[in-house]
């Protein structure tokens, strides 16, 4: 079993956490739309009021997901939902490629974070006893650890990349950098990516970010206290 966190901070002054949940979303499950359907009518019209967000127009039930399971075999599409506290809110989709080809050796394998959207914090203010609110704290990071933890289990060991949607501008590339540890691909370096047998060759904009195998497990380890 991947070793997933169990549990997030809150801004509860009194250092209540709050328990997550990681379901797989496959394409033989009973009903593999229903997730993404709630995601879709609960999340996503909360998202699509901030126009600087990178997901702003994602849809999940009809796009992302038939796209990750459509290249299931061939590229290793895998499709998760994040949930937090008791009653399971959804807290973030994330999409991974876990066949995807190393940008610096096209030869070995790695994991690609195809789609990553963490639900407003709107959408996660919980109450305590006291009937006081209370939101999760590190929900980006907790779903990115989502992602590393498949891509640590993974045939590339840790290696992953992603493309930082442009649509996010710097803010989104500067979260990467600093809250997982990403570095940038340098386009000097690696103009041209590994993409698929359709569109060929990505063009390297400055927006692909990476961690190889050392830099995985440090931020890996860098969330231990919340796995155990």
């Amino acid at each position: 079993m991947p070793r997933f966190l169990k549990y997030v901070p809150t801004s509860g002054s009194r250092g209540l956490e709050l328990p997550i949940f990681v379901h797989e979303i496959k394409p033989f499950d009973r009903d593999p739309v229903a997730r993404c359907k709630v995601w879709h009518d609960r999340v996503q019209p909360v998202i699509a009021r901030d126009r600087r967000r990178a997901d702003v127009a994602w849809n999940w039930p009809n796009i992302i997901r038939p796209m990750t399971m459509a290249v299931g075999v061939r590229r290793g599409g895998r499709l998760f939902q994040m949930t937090i506290g008791d009653e399971q809110r959804p807290a973030a989709m994330i999409s991974l490629l876990t066949k995807e080809r190393w940008f610096a050796d096209r030869r070995q394998p790695a994991t690609y974070l195809w789609f990553l959207s963490r639900a407003p914090t709107e959408t996660l203010t919980f109450r305590d006893r006291d009937n006081a609110a209370f939101t999760p704290r590190q929900v980006g990071q907790a779903a990115f650890d989502v992602a590393l933890t498949i891509a640590l289990e993974s045939a590339g060991q840790g290696r992953l990349w992603l493309h930082a949607d442009p649509i996010g501008g710097d803010k989104l590339l500067r979260w990467y950098s600093q809250m997982t540890g990403m570095r940038t691909i340098d386009p000097g370096d690696y103009p041209k990516l590994p993409g698929d047998a359709v569109r060929g060759d990505r063009n390297n904009d400055g927006r692909y970010l990476y961690l190889d195998e050392k830099g995985a497990e440090r931020t890996h380890r860098a969330l231990s206290s919340y796995r155990d």
